[in-house]
């Protein structure tokens, strides 16, 4: 796989609709939150209040739908970031992107293999890390291992699973699983992803919003409600 850095991003549809489904709030507002609230929220270090929140994430759902670098990203947000005061460093900012982008673009593919007409041609999902010198060890400990798309697995493990997560997801026939030797698992593993990186695309896709404080409900419902722009 190519470095982050260097990538341009092709627009896919199902990440821009997964990002357009996420509740932007302050970060007060998101550290509140259960873990298993926040795969329905965004926040960010970076800006302090709502309304700049608010601007960071539209600037997000821009580059998805154009299919920026970060380094277009970086020159777009520059201003942003200026104008308000605040002082961010680049690494900070690649921080959030390549996050972000991962986050969005996995939850993509996450719909595109749950298709019942995919599922029922690939119903096996294969792990993916890059295996590399930057590769967590846990992350690489997955590489490899074949589940069911539909095994528990994946409720934790689907990636990414960190912050700067390379990891991705290999669709599998039963012809291929044969074809290439590997084992289908059936144990999930002790080991865990990062904290705040446990949990399923399918908590957006498929939102109940029970678990939430009501003013996140409220406007989470409203988004829904709303559908992509």
């Amino acid at each position: 796989m190519a470095d982050f850095e260097k990538i341009t991003l092709l627009p896919m549809d199902e990440a821009i609709d997964y990002w357009r489904l996420r509740v932007p709030m302050s970060p007060d507002e998101y550290k509140a939150l259960a873990a298993e609230s926040k795969a329905k929220a965004f926040s960010s270090a970076l800006a302090t209040s709502a309304h700049m929140v608010a601007q960071v994430y539209q600037a997000i759902e821009d580059a998805l739908a154009d299919g920026d670098t970060f380094e277009e990203f970086q020159d777009k947000t520059k201003d942003l970031f200026e104008k308000a005061g605040y002082e961010v460093k680049p690494y900070q900012v690649e921080t959030l992107f390549l996050t972000v982008v991962q986050s969005s673009y996995n939850a993509g593919r996450w719909k595109q293999l749950t298709d019942p007409d995919i599922l029922e041609e690939f119903p096996y999902w294969e792990y993916d890390a890059v295996g590399d010198k930057r590769t967590r060890p846990a992350h690489m400990a997955m590489d490899g291992l074949v589940y069911p798309a539909n095994h528990p697995f994946w409720a934790s493990w689907f990636p990414p699973n960190g912050f700067r997560c390379r990891c991705s997801v290999r669709a599998r026939s039963a012809s291929s699983v044969k074809r290439n030797g590997l084992t289908i698992q059936k144990d999930a593993p002790k080991l865990q992803p990062d904290e705040g990186f446990n949990h399923s695309p399918v908590a957006v896709w498929k939102p109940s919003f029970d678990s939430l404080p009501k003013p996140l409900a409220d406007r989470a419902e409203r988004k829904l409600l709303e559908g992509p722009n």
